[in-house]
């Protein structure tokens, strides 16, 4: 039992940290006109019972869906009763989600490493910004924490169940961001980079066969409004197709670096994340180095259309209804570095794979 208690209170204290940083006084800051966007589909959506996606102008539905249950039980039934708490929460619970997963997914490198990385997040300041703030990117970063715990998990296990919970966490992530891809692509990459062979699948070709069905399954029935709305599906791809290819929302140079970014983040773990024992002695020192450097991990943003300059970070910490920058949502670091598009160079020493 007292075992118990020393393994878990840790990371226990830090995720109680976490959610009370994300969820006091939700109500104090004003709606910021990106929010108020977001609550009035979460309003028709209450209203009508009944959601279709618009391709133009928003992004996934996830964010809309997620908020309903919320708005229930606190007896909001329209726009009208909405409140900001309601709509917050969803981002703070996300946000408290993606701390506890990043515990898990860095366990690997042991409890000290795990549980650094984690309190990192907790605090960051960026971090518990957003993650108060009524935009996909909060609930974007939980399910890519979900999808590569889970995948990380498959890899040590060779478990096709672990697949299959990978491919929903893919496909919430797809039906959250069109630019959902970036960040699959990046850990497509920093696998490469630490070309393990600690691979236990036995079944490989009938796992990725389970991962993309239940991918595509889980991101078709939030673009289809679960099958109310066929006509969903080819807008979400179309939407795809705008944000990897041509028009206003195109990715560019800017989102090559923080795909590279994100790669190397997900590097510095080196073989230890996919390991099937954890580290011990100096190796686990190491470790947690490497761990923390997970603290500054990507919430994402593709598509990087306004130009913020070096002052947006702090800005918008001390400004609540100042004009966010996009670099800001890259930026969940800690401590915040005077230009927070440069804060992937901030620890090259943990770029080692051993």
């Amino acid at each position: 039992m007292l075992a118990n208690v020393r393994r878990w209170l840790p990371i226990a204290l830090v995720a109680v940290t976490a959610l009370w940083l994300r969820t006091h006084d939700l109500d104090v800051r004003p709606m910021h006109a990106d929010e108020a966007n977001q609550a009035v589909k979460v309003g028709a959506l209450l209203e009508r019972g009944h959601y279709e996606f618009d391709p133009a102008d928003h992004h996934g539905p996830t964010l809309y869906y997620a908020a309903l249950p919320i708005a229930w039980l606190r007896g909001e039934r329209n726009l009208e009763a909405l409140s900001e708490t309601t709509v917050r929460l969803v981002p703070a619970l996300s946000g408290t989600v993606s701390v506890l997963l990043l515990y898990f997914f860095a366990a690997a490198s042991g409890r000290r490493a795990a549980i650094t990385a984690a309190a990192f997040l907790a605090i960051a300041p960026a971090s518990v910004y957003y993650s108060r703030y009524f935009i996909q990117e909060s609930s974007l970063l939980a399910f890519f924490l979900a999808t590569i715990v889970c995948t990380q998990r498959w890899w040590r296990s060779g478990n096709w169940r672990w697949a299959l919970v990978a491919g929903v966490g893919a496909g919430l992530m797809q039906a959250t961001k069109a630019s959902a891809p970036l960040f699959i692509f990046a850990a497509l990459i920093a696998l490469w980079v630490v070309r393990t062979n600690s691979f236990q699948a036995t079944r490989p070709k009938r796992d990725f066969a389970v991962f993309l069905g239940a991918f595509f399954l889980s991101a078709a029935l939030f673009y289809s409004s679960f099958g109310t709305h066929l006509g969903g599906l080819s807008d979400a791809l179309s939407d795809v197709c705008t944000c990897f290819g041509a028009g206003d929302r195109r990715l560019g140079p800017r989102e090559a670096l923080v795909l590279l970014s994100i790669a190397l983040r997900l590097a510095t773990l080196g073989r230890t994340a996919l390991a099937t024992t954890p580290l011990r002695g100096l190796r686990a020192r190491r470790g947690a180095r490497r761990a923390a450097a997970l603290a500054p991990f990507p919430a994402g943003r593709a598509d990087l259309h306004d130009r913020g300059g070096d002052r947006a970070f702090g800005d918008s910490l001390q400004n609540p209804v100042a004009r966010h920058s996009p670099d800001t949502r890259y930026s969940l670091c800690w401590p915040p570095v005077r230009s927070p598009r440069f804060h992937f160079v901030a620890s090259p020493s943990c770029w080692r794979l051993s």
